[in-house]
């Protein structure tokens, strides 16, 4: 199996039904949803996947990104699952979960 990540072109093209046509441009059967996906294109996403040819292979921690950091931009270590902190350490465990 050969997958792509949406990495390329999340950041490209807002519109999560319009994300899924392009992937199905290339010769993919499965994609990764990368950790910058929105809520909204999340939501797109899911909406359209059983009309799509492609599957969803994984997925970034965290997807979709919280947003809860107003000037940190998503990434894996939006919250470090290894952090002294008590707080950010039970924040990034909830938000795996929810991913």
């Amino acid at each position: 199996m050969l997958a792509l990540s949406t990495s390329f072109i999340s950041t490209v093209i807002d519109d999560g039904r319009q994300l899924l046509k392009a992937l199905a441009r290339y010769d993919i059967s499965h994609f990764e949803l990368d950790c910058r996906i929105t809520r909204t294109q999340f939501e797109q996403i899911k909406a359209n996947l059983k009309d799509s040819p492609l599957q969803v292979s994984s997925l970034h921690n965290y997807c979709p990104f919280p947003h809860l950091k107003p000037k940190k931009p998503p990434g894996g270590d939006y919250f470090m699952l290894s952090s002294t902190d008590r707080q950010e350490r039970r924040m990034a465990v909830e938000w795996t979960i929810r991913t």
